[in-house]
């Protein structure tokens, strides 16, 4: 049996793997079709592209122009870095970064060169497809920035729409700091818009396959846990709830947010965040700012690691992305796990068995890295430089796969 004093953690593999279709890859499918490159017109774009016309945000426009690396991406945390690279203002990890585009400097660029990109626009448009690799570059360029220039206009957020009309080119090369913050602030507002869809989104796929949805995460849960009967207490990286018929056997909390409270959020860590931590719109994007609001404004159960400690931790079913690093930092702080006892199982299942081989390596080194980065946090350091060897050494560290299992 579960006792109080071990923690269940699930992710967004969990809902998959019994059968709800809440992949990023399933919400691209649903939300846009393949992008041409030979269409360059916001109406084209928002008419022909985004399915859902009457809720599409500035976050659909770069997210759509990163066909096809979004569309293939099997992570939320692809999109979560995304949003973090955006605000951000440059790449995070240059060579490596999701959203190659410094979006605050093509903004920046497009504003005081507005005309000329037109006229290369209107090049493109005047020419055969053959041509398209010769004519119009400077738009091409600058495509996505003119595009959100143009979203911009049509909205009513007059501050916003001033900073996109000085037609005088400054000496600075940049936003100022309050031009920046106003920006930010639309970006915020526009999150909002996105994370409403997908949340409508999930909402029709829950809708779908409730039943079967509630039965297969009971089946799951049981062979996580032993298949043994008793109180769980589950922290959910998911904003859905099939266990809602549990009562008293399970002690909830979506940290996220629910789609019944309305509240889904979508957010980056707080330690992407350190490079201007003076920025306080910047810091709204982070998870435990949007996380703080959610506590302010949601009435929600008791919920805490509380009473004896911790005898194990098994996380199943998350990706370990960065943007939940600080998460699993302060779990982990929580439980002293270098001097305590308790155990962490960190679980997973195959669901490709075309590629059983990559999914066990690519796990593997997802909980290494993890590991790795909480060691960083020690004052010791030769402490964070054994955590995992100590870890192997008193069998407190597991990587378990999880069969017997059919969707």
């Amino acid at each position: 049996m579960l006792s109080e004093n071990e923690l269940l953690i699930i992710g967004n593999g969990f809902d998959l793997q019994v059968g709800l279709n809440s992949s990023v890859h399933d919400f691209y499918k649903y939300r846009y079709l393949p992008l041409k490159k030979e269409d360059f017109s916001l109406e084209e774009w928002k008419t022909q592209y985004i399915q859902q016309e009457d809720d599409i945000s500035v976050w659909d426009l770069i997210i759509l122009s990163q066909q096809p690396e979004i569309e293939q991406t099997a992570n939320w945390k692809d999109i979560e870095l995304i949003i973090a690279e955006t605000v951000k203002g440059n790449s995070l990890k240059k060579g490596k970064s999701t959203f190659k585009k410094d979006l605050f400097s093509d903004l920046n660029y497009v504003r005081y060169n507005y005309d000329s990109i037109l006229q290369s626009k209107e090049e493109l448009e005047s020419f055969s497809k053959p041509n398209l690799a010769i004519r119009g570059t400077l738009f091409l360029e600058f495509q996505l920035a003119f595009l959100i220039i143009n979203l911009i206009m049509e909205t009513d957020f007059k501050e916003l729409k001033e900073i996109f009309q000085k037609k005088n080119k400054p000496d600075y090369a940049k936003f100022n700091d309050k031009e920046t913050a106003i920006i930010l602030k639309y970006l915020m507002s526009e999150l909002h818009k996105f994370e409403s869809a997908f949340s409508k989104y999930l909402w029709v796929q829950v809708g779908t396959k409730e039943d079967t949805y509630i039965e297969k995460s009971r089946e799951l849960t049981e062979i996580l846990m032993k298949n043994e009967k008793g109180p769980i207490k589950l922290l959910s990286f998911n904003y859905t709830n099939p266990f809602y018929s549990w009562g008293n056997d399970i002690n909830l909390r979506n940290i996220h947010g629910s789609l019944k409270d309305d509240n889904v959020i979508f957010g980056v860590d707080s330690n992407i965040i350190t490079e201007q931590p003076d920025s306080m719109e910047l810091f709204k994007f982070t998870k435990t700012s949007r996380i703080l609001k959610l506590a302010s404004n949601t009435e929600t159960d008791s919920w805490s690691f509380g009473g004896s400690p911790l005898q194990q931790i098994t996380i199943y079913g998350h990706s370990l992305g960065e943007a939940d690093y600080s998460y699993f930092q302060s779990i982990f702080d929580s439980i002293n796990l270098y001097q305590g006892k308790t155990k962490l199982v960190f679980a997973y299942s195959i669901y490709d068995y075309n590629k059983s081989e990559e999914i066990k390596t690519h796990y593997e080194n997802a909980v290494e890295n993890l590991m790795s980065q909480y060691g960083k946090s020690f004052t010791n350091q030769s402490h964070g430089r054994n955590l995992l060897h100590k870890l192997l050494l008193e069998d407190r560290i597991q990587i378990k796969l999880i069969s017997g299992f059919n969707k």
